[in-house]
Parts: structure tokens; sequence; C-alpha cells
């Protein structure tokens, strides 16, 4: 069936108003998004015209005509009869679109012989009805009598029945749409990490949803007692940006009072809050304010202002809420998101700050430690010359014990100064432009040649199995030094004398691994998962023989995981360890 034009009443002649007739989508508005869920409005509109062709037929209507003040998918005007083939007259389409009362009666009236000609005299009377659901008009039903009407009392009450009828199909037919609406809504409103951007979507929805001309997200500014604009959709919407709404208003009264706030007149309510109309020369006519929880405690209002068609209903508070409680969890989780950021933030300024204090430490406590090394060891030559010169050992036994406690005092604070040091140095994260191709061999090298005074002091055997040919990885070669030295060196320092330290390399295709093995004490099961933690020790602190803070191998961890690798320690009490550090190959 073509779609035909309302024709006016008074000369006849096509006013350029298009009304679909029975089942036709052409009319149907644009949805948010370009939305549309399949089937649905197609759906409707068969059923619609199944039940209005059954109504014709059964009563024999010369024509039938239902208006539904629809905003979705679903057509508003549907023609049946000499409506679809005539027109519709101005007149009678004022009566369509005019807000009936939501009663279930009707009313008759008889159509005047110029409307009588304009239907070709095959109708006598108009009857209107009213399309009511759960004491709220869904749109108007209007039918054309003819002369053989005889009870129209009885035609009334069918006619009634019938637009309960229409009434339930149109309603849940709404709400299968809104539906569909509000899931789109949370897929929508997940997909963006941007608060701003996501107020925004969820307030086109609300607009959507309730058919109304602007709505409004407003927070709670617990310190200034306000709530403030978090964002806002409609005419000139900017200026609110600037505005606190005093908690004396109707959106302060939804927030203050846990329940939302309905006015379907504005005008008549003193309780209105004007100032943001008149920043923004937008007139509120009415408006629903719902609160918005977030872990049961209010911290917002969510607004729309001014329905376009009709009063706000009970259905626009449900979907309405529904949508406020999908801003709250947005809404917390983009609070508890910022407060991380801020607190990691904070945590770094920290961090920073720690780093520069030991830094700051460690070069003050070097400074006067080589003076008291330098003039402690002149001391102990003076004293050697003297020693020579007189005859007064006992004298000269304290001078030397003085001295010897004093150089060892120097040693143990050095090596805790540098443990701080190079604590701070491997915490830092690897700069690309300190990378280089690292020689294994040669670092191991090193390792030894450092520890081997201690290892020759306490009559150890050292043994430094290496391949012929390089291994090479890529690196920071300071980190990776102090990495292996911390390692071999706790295997120095804690293996008796005439013990046995062995230094192994080996690599393949993809990894350089390096297994220091030793025969000290070895290490109790209960405490492998925790000597990499920072300053543990398995000597007891107040007995231990050997100086440290407890960092060596929190240095070496860290320094390996800082190269994309891993150390381990395999461990039997009284038999020794062996510690494995695994580094990538460049």
């Amino acid at each position: 069936m073509s779609k035909r034009t309302v024709r006016s009443f008074e000369t006849g002649v096509p006013d350029g108003k298009d009304v679909p007739p029975l089942g036709s989508e052409a009319s149907s508005a644009s949805i948010l998004l370009a939305w549309r869920p399949p089937g649905t409005a197609a759906d409707i509109v068969h059923l619609v015209r199944q039940i209005l062709e059954h109504l014709a037929q059964h009563l024999r209507l010369p024509g039938v005509l239902l208006y539904l003040p629809t905003e979705g998918a679903i057509p508003s005007w549907y023609a049946l009869g000499l409506f679809a083939h005539c027109g519709v007259p101005d007149t009678v389409r004022r009566i369509a679109e005019q807000d009936l009362p939501a009663t279930s009666g009707f009313w008759q009236s008889p159509l005047d012989a110029t409307t009588a000609a304009f239907f070709r005299h095959q109708a006598t009377d108009l009857l209107v009805v009213p399309v009511v659901s759960r004491q709220e008009r869904r749109g108007t039903l209007v039918v054309l009598l003819g002369s053989d009407v005889t009870d129209t009392r009885l035609l009334g009450e069918t006619l009634s029945l019938y637009g309960h009828i229409l009434a339930h199909v149109f309603t849940q037919a709404q709400l299968t749409i809104d539906l569909h609406t509000l899931l789109e809504a949370t897929r929508h409103l997940v997909e963006s990490d941007d608060l701003n951007v996501v107020l925004e979507r969820l307030l086109h929805y609300a607009v959507y949803i309730t058919y109304t001309e602007a709505a409004s997200i407003l927070l709670h500014d617990v310190r200034a007692g306000k709530l403030t604009f978090a964002a806002a959709i409609g005419p000139n919407a900017d200026p609110l940006q600037r505005i606190r709404v005093p908690l004396n208003s109707l959106a302060g009264k939804a927030l203050r009072t846990h329940e939302p706030i309905i006015i379907q007149n504005v005008a008549e309510t003193p309780d209105h809050w004007n100032q943001a109309d008149a920043a923004t020369g937008f007139h509120t006519r009415s408006l629903v304010a719902m609160p918005i929880f977030a872990r049961g405690r209010p911290i917002g209002v969510i607004e729309v202002l001014n329905k376009r068609r009709g009063h706000f209903t009970a259905y626009d508070v449900q979907m309405l809420q529904a949508l406020a409680y999908y801003a709250g969890a947005v809404i917390y989780q983009a609070q508890l998101m910022r407060e991380r950021e801020q607190a990691l933030r904070e945590l770094q300024v920290l961090d920073e700050r720690k780093t520069q204090f030991i830094h700051l430490v460690s070069h003050e406590l070097r400074t006067p430690l080589t003076i008291i090394r330098g003039y402690t060891e002149m001391l102990q030559e003076e004293i050697r010359r003297l020693e020579k010169a007189r005859d007064d050992p006992p004298v000269w036994e304290t001078l030397h014990m003085l001295t010897h406690e004093i150089m060892e005092g120097v040693r143990r604070l050095s090596v805790v100064v540098e443990e701080i040091t190079q604590a701070t140095l491997t915490s830092k994260v690897l700069d690309p432009s300190e990378m280089q191709d690292v020689d294994l061999r040669e670092l191991l090298q090193r390792v030894m040649d450092e520890v081997n005074h201690l290892s020759r002091t306490k009559g150890l055997r050292m043994v430094l199995d290496v391949p012929s040919q390089p291994v090479i990885v890529r690196g920071q070669p300071d980190l990776l030094y102090e990495a292996v030295v911390q390692v071999v060196g706790n295997a120095v320092k804690f293996t008796p004398e005439a013990g046995r330290v062995i230094v192994a390399l080996w690599d393949d295709d993809t990894h350089a691994m390096i297994r220091v093995s030793d025969t000290g004490p070895g290490i109790p099961p209960e405490e492998l998962e925790r000597i990499f933690q920072p300053f543990y020790q398995v000597e007891h602190p107040l007995t231990r023989q050997h100086p440290g803070l407890g960092l060596g191998l929190t240095i070496t961890k860290q320094a390996m995981e800082r190269h994309g690798g891993d150390i381990w320690v395999e461990s039997t009490p009284g038999a020794g360890s062996v510690f494995t550090l695994v580094v990538p190959k460049s």
C-alpha cells in the first residue's frame, strides 16, 4: 500500500503532512546511535495491523485511525478504510493528537455535511476512544460509523476493549525497545575510559528513553555543600560547568531525601532553582531528578528536563532509575581510578624523594669515611714507626688494637653505604640508552678479582668455569656486575675457611646461565622463600658475624628482573648452596 497524505478538511487539497497507511514504517523517527532492535518494529506493526483489520471487519467499520505518540521505531499513525483512501481531515487529526484524559470512556460526534462529503457520505458519526494502559494514555483510536449502527454504547465498550489490547501491545513493545536500549547503553558505557564521554553518552540515552529536551548529571561536592554539573546535554549547556547548585534546589532535595523528584509543571513549584535557566537561556517546564547512588551512598543526581509530549510517567522514572544505577557504578569506578592514580603519583614522588635522600646520605657518608680511613692508615704507619724507636709493648699493642677496630668499623659502615647505593641503583627502570653488549666471561673474571683478597685470606679454593667463546648478553654493565658480585661475595663471605666456591657459566641459543655453588652452612628450607626479601638475613641481628643490611640478594633479584631474567637457589643445610642466575641473550 502506498503512502498517502493528510488532506485538508476545508479544501481537500494535500497539505504535505505525511500519514503512513496501516503497516507502513516510513515515518519512524531516527534512533540514537542509529540503533534499531532487529525485527521489533516490523513485528509490532504487523500485530497492530492484524488487530485493526480484525476490529474493522468484526464491527463492519467504514474507517479506523490509530494514533500512538511514539518516539522510536514504531510508527505513530495507522489508517484503515476511508482514512487510508480519503485521508485524514485536519480537525480529525487534531482530535487524535490532543491530550485526552486517561479514562476508559469514549465519546461520539456526528459528522457535519462537509465532513460527510469528505468521506463520500459513507460515514455518519465519529467515535473517539482513548487507548489506556495502567492509568496512562498511550494513544487515541478514532473510528467512523455508518448509518446502520444502532447500539453505540455496546460498540464503544467493544472499542475500549480493543483500545486496552492495543495499549498493552504498545507498552510491551516500548518496554522491549527500551530494554534493548539499556543493554546498548551498558555496552557503550564500558567502551571508553573517559568519564566525560561515558556520562555524555549516558545522558543521550536518558533523553532518548524519556523523550525529553535536555539532561544533566550533578555530583555532590561535600566540602562546598553544593552540586556541580559533571555533564549536560541540551541547548547552550556549556555555561552549566561554572554553576554550583545549592542543596535546597529540587536536585538537592532528591539527593537529601534519596527519592526521585517528579515535577510536571515547574511554574507551579516554588522550590525550582532557576539560575541555571538564566545562565543558559533554557526554559524548564517539567523535570525528573533521580538520585545517583554508589555503594549505598548518594553521590549525585541525574535530571531530565521537559517531556516533549504528555507528562512524566512511572515508566519514565523506572527507566531513569536504571540509568542512574549505571551512572553510579561508572562514577564510582572513575573515582576509584582517580584516587589510585593520585596515590601512585604520590608514591612516585615519595620514591623519588627517598632515592634523592639515600643518594645524599650515601654521598655525605662516603666523604667522612674516606677521611677516617685515610687518617687511620696514617696513624697505623706512625704507630709502626714509633714502635721501632721506643720500648713499651703494651702501649703499642693497645694502639694497634684501637686502629684495627676503627678500620673494622669503617669497613662495616662502607659495606652498608655501598648496599644502600646499589639498592637505589637497581630500583630504577632501565634506560634503553644504557643497554649494551656485555661479555659475561669478562664480567665474571672482574668479579673473581674483586673477591680475591677475601677468598685468599680465608684460604678458599676459587674455581671459574667458563666457555672458550664469548657469551654476550644485552644489559646494563654495572647492574649485571653488581648482581653477580653480590652472589659470589655472599658465597665467599659465608663459606668457612678452606672451603670451595665454584662459579660456572654456560649458554644456549636464548639464555646465559651463571651458577654459583659453595660449601657453606646452607640455608634452612623454611628460609629459602624469604632470602630475596629486602633487609632479610638468615643470621640473627644480635649475633650475626657478617656486616650488611640484608639487601645483597634483593639487589641481585631486582637487577635480574630488570633484564628480563631470574634467580633462584637450591640449598641443603650443612652441604652448601647453589645460586642460579639466568639472563636473556642479545
